[in-house]
């Protein structure tokens, strides 16, 4: 701060030589100070600043086992209890009780008995499977969920949507498949978004136990270029209630095809969608799926981005 005030101050005097006079009331370091640094207008020596509250110390994380296995996801329950959801990357989602903090409780999870079980859509392979799963912030009430993953188009029926590498994008299909490494098809794998409900299993939706593995809707669906680097993760947003799903460049290493910079490509991008208000026919047509677009998404007016881009 005190090299850029004695730089400014010389920069001042330079304009007065010139008869800038406007400029003679800040051209005291006193009044520069007071107008733009207040009390942090110092010359290197230690900054103190007051502190009212007392500091203590850190006593460090404290990590406590209560279970094993490998699970991808772990999702609150919506209605607060001391419940959490647990999926793993093959597909299969369970309900579970998270043990009193200290007692040395477990999980009550039994893996034999999955709130939903979707390894017969989900592809499983590498950094392929179930990827996210997001609760709606009215579960409670309509017990809509969501669940991201990759499906084959070769093997599950129904996979299918548009490929992310088109014309909009200047990507060839072909020339994408000679210069990849590996004999894999762009487009083979999709990146899929699809509505689940527990509707209908229990009397009270809170409580409710297990869920319909069948979709309510496809929400999202995105033909992948390559099998690398796809993302997955979904939220919601606790303000907005909208749908937030974050995607990979889908490049092999440094996104060589430049999926991320291109602004017609979804890939390498934070999306943000309306699932509560779905689109026209017509308006399925030129999107990726069943969802709106919110007015406010920063570049939904814009020709040059695609309207879904959040970031």
């Amino acid at each position: 701060m005190a090299d850029f005030v004695a730089v400014f101050l010389w920069f001042c005097n330079f304009l007065l030589l010139f008869g800038f006079t406007d400029s003679i009331p800040l051209c005291t370091e006193s009044n520069f100070c007071n107008t733009y640094g207040g009390s942090k207008c110092f010359d290197g020596e230690k900054v103190v600043f007051n502190k009212c509250d007392t500091q203590f110390p850190s006593r460090g994380l404290c990590l406590e086992k209560i279970g094993n296995g490998y699970y991808l996801n772990t999702v609150a329950h919506p209605d607060g209890s001391d419940r959490a959801f647990f999926a793993n990357q093959a597909g299969k989602i369970w309900l579970s009780t998270i043990p009193e903090q200290g007692l040395g409780g477990t999980l009550g999870l039994d893996e034999s008995s999955p709130f939903m079980d979707l390894t017969d859509q989900v592809h499983f392979y590498n950094s392929f499977g179930l990827m996210g799963l997001a609760f709606h912030p009215n579960f409670a009430r309509n017990g809509r969920f969501f669940a991201s993953f990759n499906c084959d188009r070769v093997k599950t029926p129904g996979c299918s949507g548009k490929c992310s590498c088109n014309s909009d994008v200047n990507c060839d299909p072909l020339k994408l498949a000679s210069s990849s490494s590996g004999s894999v098809q762009p487009c083979r794998y999709y990146k899929v978004i699809a509505e689940f409900t527990a509707n209908g299993t229990a009397s009270d939706i809170s409580m409710a136990t297990r869920a319909k593995p069948s979709e309510v809707r496809r929400i999202f669906s995105l033909g992948l270029p390559i099998a690398f680097n796809h993302g997955g993760q979904i939220l919601f947003g606790p303000a907005d209630g909208y749908l937030y799903v974050m995607l990979g460049d889908g490049g092999i290493e440094e996104d060589h095809y430049n999926f991320s910079q291109n602004k017609k490509s979804l890939l390498g991008k934070i999306l943000r969608l309306d699932v509560d208000n779905m689109p026209s026919e017509a308006g399925i047509v030129d999107q990726w799926g069943n969802y709106s677009v919110p007015q406010d998404n920063p570049f939904s007016e814009d020709n040059e981005l695609q309207p879904e881009i959040w970031a």
